[in-house]
């Protein structure tokens, strides 16, 4: 079982703390989400993690069961920011120069086809749109084979359609490692992430387990745009409703299951637990 344990990470530009006194210990075989407001921290952890910056104080290390550490030999890839190739060279070339793949293996192909971008590999990248380079920066990260994987702002320039590809592949390819997401899109997030932490200043003001709370509820509220939808999904997977006035009463076992299954129906749910969204708003109430 790998460990990544962070102890007491601080990092400061100029008179401003990015990171104050940041400890988390993060499992494999989780999706954690990182939030908060802009500057944050979120991003400043993130580049600490893949070693573009260093700390001012503190540590991480990867650990197996028994504290063997792994630091040294550890893969540690993801996102940051806006997604950068060589642009003289086409998707083919830039995998296998920078991330050490080959697109033409079947189960690349397979990734790569999800994402819609299998057509255009041997174009040259300069002749992607944004959201194009996007995808492709995504579907090469999912490929690599790692130990750590994170993804910062990932659903940027993307169509709802590609964002449910990529959520459910980043559960297909959560075994066996820790992913890291930080995200303004609380609602994507609500859909499949396990883990939250809600940073702000560059501290830790709120951790949570969404799924240890969440999928105690039995029975939840919900109200949508298009109930069309929703009652298709509910019928297609033998899922138990009432109408109640404007709302459907839908029982579940597995809301987390649930969210993901509806997460195109513009549902909006009303639960005796919080949501991410009303957490986030509370702990960011401004007077």
């Amino acid at each position: 079982m790998r460990k990544l344990v962070i102890d007491s990470l601080s990092k400061t530009y100029g008179k401003k703390k990015a990171l104050d006194n940041f400890s988390y210990t993060f499992e494999e075989n989780n999706i954690y989400a990182i939030i908060g407001e802009n500057g944050a921290g979120k991003t400043t952890f993130l580049k600490i993690l893949a070693n573009l910056i260093k700390s001012d104080n503190g540590f991480f290390d990867i650990k197996l069961i028994g504290n063997k550490s792994l630091v040294s030999n550890a893969i540690v890839k993801g996102t940051i920011e806006e997604p950068s190739f060589n642009l003289n060279l086409n998707a083919i070339d830039n995998a296998y120069f920078y991330f050490g793949l080959d697109l033409s293996l079947e189960k690349n192909k397979e990734i790569l086809s999800k994402f819609e971008i299998l057509e255009v590999i041997e174009k040259k990248v300069s002749t992607y749109s944004l959201g194009m380079k996007q995808r492709l920066l995504l579907a090469l990260h999912l490929m690599y084979k790692t130990d750590i994987l994170f993804f910062d702002e990932p659903t940027i320039s993307l169509d709802p359609k590609i964002i449910e590809v990529y959520r459910d592949l980043i559960i297909d390819n959560s075994k066996g490692k820790i992913t890291i997401v930080c995200s303004h899109d609380l609602r994507f997030l609500d859909s499949f992430v396990n883990n939250v932490i809600i940073l702000n200043k560059g501290r830790i003001i709120k951790t949570i387990s969404s799924e240890k709370q969440i999928n105690q509820l039995k029975t939840i509220k919900a109200k949508v745009k298009h109930p069309s939808k929703l009652l298709k999904c509910l019928d297609s997977r033998d899922i138990n409703y009432s109408l109640r006035d404007d709302y459907y009463i839908i029982t579940t076992d597995n809301l987390i299951e649930l969210k993901k299954q509806i997460f195109d129906c513009d549902t909006i749910f009303y639960n005796e637990i919080e949501d991410l969204v009303d957490i986030y708003m509370k702990e960011f109430k401004h007077d």
